[in-house]
């Protein structure tokens, strides 16, 4: 379901701004209504698998940032206080409606939709986040204030990352359905004027150490399989402290072929994939593998689960299809592409087979096993 202004020009968007500078999109969701209220947000609080937070401040202006779950909210929503709770998309599926909409970015750099409840005068304080941000306007209204990067002294008050000062560039109040863009690096604050409702959209970016301890998981795994440094032909050194530019080259070597190994590809798939999703897998049940074979020839409607964001490579060759779901593979024949494809880039897709395709017992099997493993079901 497309919520964003048709007119929306996204490449423009990508060119002048994605990773570049803000921007302060007026209205870009028509008559936006919220897919939940406050009393829901809080409710998801209360339960202790769901990551949230409330942030306070006080009238001297002292900061207090308290973890749930949350048995109750009298004590610790006092003063200027703002409720914050992760990964919403995974429990409500209109949040993750939200997320779809920004889908001229990949699966693979999306994070979560956390969204926050604020009261009057509330806010996480001036702070710099390391990766891209849509904040959408929920009820209520909000003032933004943005400046430009630079050297700023960060501060932990009370387990919350912020900075003293900046100079804005930006200062906005927004309205329902307004999106602000924030790249990676520029300071913000956000301060409620009315009590309001934001849906932050997040995007992760992994960093060196994130990939390297990935590859290092992977060669772990590939014990046996490793290369190991080398030296024939080695000739007598005078200097037995010295390190021969030669050797520090060859080390740089093994390192890059460790990179270069076509497993490492297949590392690199899982470890974007992964999103530690916590599905209760589906037992098998015959009752639906028949309801399956009889429906399909006809027409069926398969629904990908709340949050559930697959990948692909772009090229494939060979006779199989392969696609990643929170670190698992999927394994089908190159022939299902066409088939398969359309599952993994939209939330909900109709489709059917005749039952004398030669791939219709392969097709079923592998909705099953996404549906038992509670990444899709049929309806």
């Amino acid at each position: 379901m497309n919520l964003i202004d048709k007119d929306f020009n996204v490449q423009h968007f990508l060119t002048q701004h994605w990773q570049q500078k803000p921007a302060v999109l007026r209205n870009l969701i028509h008559h936006f209504r919220d897919p939940l209220d406050e009393h829901e947000l809080a409710g998801l609080a209360m339960q202790p698998d769901v990551d949230s937070r409330i942030v306070s401040r006080t009238a001297t202006g002292q900061w207090k940032n308290t973890s749930g779950p949350f048995d109750g909210f009298e004590s610790v929503c006092i003063d200027q206080w703002s409720l914050l709770v992760q990964s919403v998309d995974r429990h409500i599926g209109e949040v993750d409606d939200l997320i779809e909409q920004f889908t001229f970015i990949p699966y693979w750099r999306m994070d979560d939709v956390m969204v926050s409840f604020s009261v009057a005068g509330a806010g996480v304080g001036a702070h710099i986040d390391q990766y891209d941000v849509f904040l959408i306007q929920g009820k209520g209204q909000r003032r933004w204030q943005i400046g430009e990067p630079g050297d700023y002294q960060e501060v932990n008050r009370d387990g919350l990352r912020q900075i003293n000062e900046f100079t804005p560039i930006i200062d906005v109040i927004t309205q329902p359905g307004d999106i602000i863009y924030i790249p990676p690096g520029w300071p913000h604050r956000g301060e409620t004027i009315h009590d309001a409702l934001t849906y932050s959209i997040g995007f992760r970016a992994p960093d060196n150490e994130q990939l390297i301890a990935a590859l290092h998981d992977n060669l772990f795994e590939q014990q046996g399989k490793n290369s190991r440094f080398t030296d024939p032909h080695r000739e007598a050194t005078m200097h037995p402290a010295c390190v021969d530019n030669g050797d520090i080259e060859r080390l740089k070597q093994l390192m890059i072929e460790a990179v270069n190994r076509p497993e490492t590809e297949e590392m690199l798939m899982r470890f974007l994939s992964e999103q530690s999703l916590d599905i209760e897998p589906l037992a098998p049940s015959p009752e639906s593998r028949s309801d399956l074979e009889m429906h399909l020839p006809h027409r069926i409607t398969v629904c990908r689960n709340e949050a559930v964001r697959p990948l692909y490579r772009a090229k494939q060759s060979g006779a199989t299809f392969v696609f990643y779901i929170d670190g698992v593979g999927f394994e089908c024949s190159a022939g299902l592409k066409h088939i398969v494809e359309p599952l993994l880039n939209q939330p909900l897709t109709e489709t059917k087979l005749a039952v004398t395709d030669p791939y219709f017992a392969e097709y079923c099997s592998l909705l099953r096993s996404l549906a038992e493993q509670g990444f899709y079901f049929v309806d």
